[in-house]
């Protein structure tokens, strides 16, 4: 649906993957993803799976592309960069060119919370161009203030970690997905001071260290239960979790549901 704000899409979890071309900036937003263990978007390197909640942006470009890889139910929302703007200068937070989207994708549940009211109201049998543009506009101004000023965890200017240090982490913490990694020998990895790298970490991934880390493990154990027949209580102690319990609990929090329901 077209509103004043922008363009509001609700996908159907059949439909796999589009591409559309835009010069608006584009929100994805995670609504309940399937099973199978897929890769969120195209360049991923090692096939991470979208979460309930976990927002995607990406800026306003003239005429960019942008490749949806859909792997569930997910509300895709194309803003007006002037609309953007205009709440920007609203909330005295910077323009919207200069919103910061997290390298990796994050669980942001108060967007998760809107888009689901958005996928309501255009999936009712009389949708309300007015309710929508409400619900859109509720979202543009949440993303302006988390995704952008001097408020923003993701600012521009704040510490980043590099591409190369970014791939070198990801890499290390797959390989000690087992072991119960401090952050001190992450910071030495990433070369840098405690404080420093917690900040860039955090700039860098849009999450700390420990919430990354429970992602891969749980990414990791799905990857387990849908393809190997290892017992529950064994993927648990592989994937780093203090037990089966502790992998039940986390999982049935995080993704809605327990590891024996995965696996069918």
């Amino acid at each position: 649906m077209k509103t004043p704000t922008g363009l509001a899409l609700s996908l159907d979890p059949a439909l796999n993957q589009f591409k559309l071309r835009t010069d608006c900036t584009v929100c994805t937003v995670t609504l309940q993803n399937k099973r199978k263990l897929t890769p969120a978007f195209s360049e991923a390197q090692h096939g991470f799976q979208e979460l309930p909640g976990s927002i995607g942006l990406q800026l306003a470009t003239a005429d960019s592309a942008v490749n949806i890889c859909n792997q569930g139910s997910k509300v895709v929302v194309l803003f007006r960069p002037r609309k953007l703007e205009e709440l920007a200068q609203q909330t005295e937070q910077k323009t919207s060119r200069l919103l910061c989207p997290p390298v990796t994708r994050m669980i942001d549940r108060r967007a998760q919370w809107i888009a689901l009211g958005i996928r309501e109201e255009l999936e009712s049998i009389s949708p309300s161009l007015l309710a929508v543009d409400a619900s859109l506009t509720i979202l543009a101004l949440h993303v302006v203030r988390t995704y952008s000023g001097p408020s923003c965890a993701f600012a521009a200017g704040r510490a980043r970690l590099s591409k190369r240090t970014i791939q070198h982490l990801q890499d290390f913490l797959l390989e000690h997905l087992d072991e119960n990694v401090s952050l001190e020998r992450l910071a030495r990895e990433a070369e840098m001071s405690v404080s420093h790298f917690l900040r860039a970490f955090s700039s860098s991934f849009g999450q700390t260290p420990h919430q990354y880390v429970i992602e891969l493990r749980l990414k990791k154990a799905e990857q387990l239960l849908t393809t190997t027949s290892i017992p529950i209580g064994e993927i648990a102690y592989l994937t780093g979790f203090a037990s089966q319990s502790h992998l039940t609990t986390t999982m049935k929090r995080r993704m809605s549901v327990t590891p024996r329901e995965m696996r069918g």
